[in-house]
């Protein structure tokens, strides 16, 4: 009995024991605020803003660093993205200019005359033992006046340190001359084009903003009536400029 009764007394007094209030916010007093202020203001104080920052900034970059060391998949998948992205753009600006080129195209065409217009663009191939690219360059765009054929199937991967002509336009800026003419710097070129009935040539550069593009070329057959050749050269000179700018990679932000 007496054991029962110590057991309840013991009972009643833990009962009795206030309950612990879990602090919240709201519990603090300003003045508690203010001193962790104070704390702040001392050590922005003590070390600077300006070493904090800095010191917060390798942190963060040392901590990226590491988290990108022990993750390399984060990398990848970052290039194959920017990679995936660039190549979606290039589609997309490629769709995009393609009809403005041919318009160029014949625009040209009917100015000078002509009875080929056409456009040849450099591309990288495979390379040599030390890494020097051999450059080709194929006629992506053509255009031809009526009952004229079409000559660009003739003209399509060609080894440029194969035909010396076109070091002579690299050299020259622009050429405009008969086959005959060129057969003396260029018998392999001519002959592709005296094949296709092209009697006289005209050719100029295609520049982009890093590297060269191209060529803008003109071609006459035996019935055209060329006009005089300062003119020829200055429309070619005129729609090289307007063909660059769309040929240019670089202006759709492709890398």
């Amino acid at each position: 009995m007496t054991k029962d009764l110590k057991n309840n007394e013991t009972h009643r007094h833990k009962s009795e024991e206030p309950i612990k209030k879990t602090e919240t916010i709201s519990d603090y007093k300003p003045d508690q605020y203010l001193n962790w202020f104070e704390k702040a203001l001392a050590f922005v104080e003590k070390y600077g803003f300006r070493k904090i920052l800095k010191t917060l900034f390798v942190i963060a970059f040392v901590s990226y660093f590491l988290y990108v060391a022990f993750n390399p998949e984060v990398i990848f998948n970052k290039i194959t993205e920017y990679r995936t992205e660039q190549h979606a753009k290039a589609i997309e600006t490629r769709i995009k200019v393609d009809p403005q080129v041919r318009l160029l195209l014949k625009e040209l065409l009917m100015k000078v005359s002509a009875s080929n217009a056409f456009v040849l663009e450099m591309h990288d191939g495979s390379a040599n033992g030390t890494n020097l690219p051999f450059v080709f360059t194929d006629m992506r765009y053509e255009e031809r006046a009526d009952s004229t054929a079409n000559i660009d199937e003739d003209f399509q991967t060609l080894t440029m340190s194969r035909f010396p002509m076109f070091n002579v336009i690299f050299t020259d800026g622009i050429w405009l001359g008969t086959t005959d003419e060129m057969k003396i710097l260029d018998d392999k070129l001519a002959a592709r084009f005296s094949t296709n009935g092209i009697t006289t040539c005209g050719f100029t550069i295609l520049y982009g903003s890093a590297v060269e593009i191209g060529f803008l070329g003109i071609g006459y057959n035996e019935n055209s009536k060329k006009p005089e050749d300062n003119y020829i050269k200055n429309q070619l000179r005129i729609y090289a400029q307007k063909i660059s700018v769309l040929l240019d990679g670089s202006n759709a932000g492709i890398k």
